[in-house]
């Protein structure tokens, strides 16, 4: 994630210098004065206990990397950085950027929230781009006044947040604003948080994430995120794809925990929920989706989607042990549609009874030998369903039909009656 670009507020010739930095006498023989005027990447590798870098100003990146002794970074006059990532430093404990000044992401353009292009007069705009992987022992991360970031990457610094009396964890990432991608892996309270891109939230057990002000994102996964509760406000627009994996609930405490996707209004393009366990996964509140939907792989998870009226390109829903696909009361449009696994049979054989129209193919796999596809057929023979594959299967991959897949159940006892009508009138003949 860590970018490498001259800052806008210098040209890259004047910031052309790149420095690797061991021991803090390295530090003190660049003889560095507040008019120096800027360098280009600084690298701090193998560097032990604490360095402190006076009288640097700006830096396009700041690199730290395999430092396994290093305690504590300090810029005490840095105001302007582009770039910093620290990465396998496991006894690193304080990063101090006093007075490091950004204004964040700002409204821009037509679409929103974005990032500005450089133009004459951006000069304070320091988006700056952070990554920290691999501080367990990290407590202290003083980023100054900023408050919005380009890209904001922590994983593995569990000791930067602390719970507060009422279980909601504090740090410097609770006064983050914005941030055009985010990353984390920790428990973080993001309660000022109103723009995110691109955010992915890996979850710890009971973490509490507070995002009452964040409204609408372009991609948002969620990774093991079923024991945390996410507390975003109903509507909450996902502008991209919604990603959902290894999301997990041990099976006594399965039944306290609601619909995890609750806040979701709408999806623009893909929904992909897999390998998640003892989870509600419906989408209760979501009517269209401008892609496709997956939901493959899961175990005894929950699901709804009873106001899913649209989806423009697949649904596919298969492998889902001790799950129990759903009907589709109020879907009246998808390319293909493929389900796999024990198929719901309390509404009958209608699983789609709002449908218009399928211009590919629907594949019907089904588990449960009480489901038959009589409804299916008469659809298929009414040109709402372009192609029809439909055979039952005990699980285990044995198909339990028999004859032609597109012709069971109902379909079948309605072949026989015609059958029988018509030897019935040629013994009347004759």
């Amino acid at each position: 994630m860590a970018m490498s670009m001259s800052p806008l507020w210098i040209p890259l010739d004047e910031c052309s210098t790149n420095i690797t930095i061991v021991s803090q006498a390295d530090i003190d023989n660049l003889h560095l004065t507040r008019l120096e005027t800027c360098f280009n990447n600084i690298t701090i590798t193998g560097a032990q206990g604490t360095l402190v870098f006076d009288n640097l100003t700006e830096a396009n990146g700041l690199y730290v990397q395999d430092s396994t002794d290093l305690e504590a970074l300090s810029f005490p006059d840095l105001f302007a950085l582009s770039a910093f990532s620290a990465t396998n430093v496991p006894a690193l404990s304080n990063i101090s950027f006093p007075v490091l000044q950004s204004v964040g992401l700002l409204p821009y353009g037509n679409s929103g929230w974005e990032v500005p292009p450089p133009y004459f007069g951006s000069e304070d705009r320091n988006l700056i781009d952070v990554v920290i992987k691999n501080a367990p022992a990290l407590k202290t991360f003083d980023f100054g006044l900023l408050t919005g970031f380009f890209g904001l990457e922590i994983i593995g610094a569990d000791s930067l947040a602390q719970p507060d009396p009422a279980g909601y964890y504090d740090s410097i990432i609770s006064n983050i604003n914005s941030s055009y991608t985010l990353s984390l892996d920790g428990c973080y309270t993001l309660g000022h948080l109103n723009f995110a891109h691109f955010v992915q939230l890996v979850g710890r057990p009971d973490c509490h994430y507070l995002l009452a002000n964040w409204h609408s994102v372009l991609n948002l996964t969620l990774i093991d995120t079923g024991a945390s509760s996410l507390d975003i406000n109903f509507p909450f627009m996902i502008n991209g794809s919604l990603t959902a994996n290894s999301l997990y609930l041990a099976p006594e405490n399965s039944s306290s925990y609601s619909e995890v996707f609750y806040f979701v209004s709408s999806i623009g393009y893909n929904a992909n929920l897999t390998s998640n366990t003892n989870v509600d996964l419906s989408l209760g509140q979501v009517q269209t989706l401008g892609g496709s939907f997956t939901a493959s792989n899961n175990t005894n998870c929950t699901f709804a989607f009873n106001k899913m009226s649209e989806v423009t390109d697949n649904i596919t829903i298969t492998d889902n042990l001790d799950s129990i696909i759903p009907w589709f009361p109020d879907l009246r449009r998808a390319e293909n549609i493929h389900l796999r696994g024990n198929i719901d049979t309390s509404k009958g054989p209608n699983i789609f009874p709002a449908l218009s129209t399928v211009p590919g193919t629907v594949t019907i796999e089904a588990w449960n030998s009480d489901f038959n596809c009589s409804q299916l057929v008469r659809q298929e023979q009414a040109g709402i369903i372009r192609n029809l594959v439909c055979n039952g299967t005990d699980g285990t991959g044995d198909d339990t039909s028999q004859g032609s897949p597109s012709l069971l159940g109902g379909a079948w006892t309605g072949v026989c009656v015609a059958i029988g009508i018509v030897i019935l009138e040629s013994v009347i003949m004759f």
